[in-house]
């Protein structure tokens, strides 16, 4: 991606930064890791909201809510980006559906 690029390969400090402007650096943990493995480090039913941005393919996805949706709260929130894109998609629905869980897709990129 572009901005990956212009950071010289991570954008972490662009993302540290922006925490900053915005007030909210001691408000946020960051970790860098693995999502699957990132989850481990939480107990269950201890996330309010979880927003994920990570693997693209089906199997990335799927895994991922997998191991997020124990994590969530009662009445949680579950997010992520680009729905857009098909696998992503189909691993939400497919996932959702199987569960009963609600689902809203958002605004897309291209719907802004």
């Amino acid at each position: 991606a572009p901005i990956v690029q212009a950071h010289g390969g991570s954008i972490r400090k662009a993302f540290d930064q922006n925490m900053s402007d915005c007030g909210v650096s001691k408000m946020v943990e960051v970790m860098e890791s693995d999502s699957v493995l990132a989850a481990e480090k939480f107990p269950d039913g201890s996330c309010s909201v979880v927003f994920i941005d990570a693997g693209h393919t089906y199997e990335e996805v799927l895994a991922d809510i997998m191991a997020w949706t124990p994590k969530m709260r009662p009445g949680g929130i579950m997010a992520g980006h680009d729905h857009n894109l098909s696998d992503i998609a189909r691993a939400v629905t497919e996932f959702c559906e199987s569960k009963g869980i609600k689902f809203e897709a958002g605004a897309q990129e291209n719907d802004v």
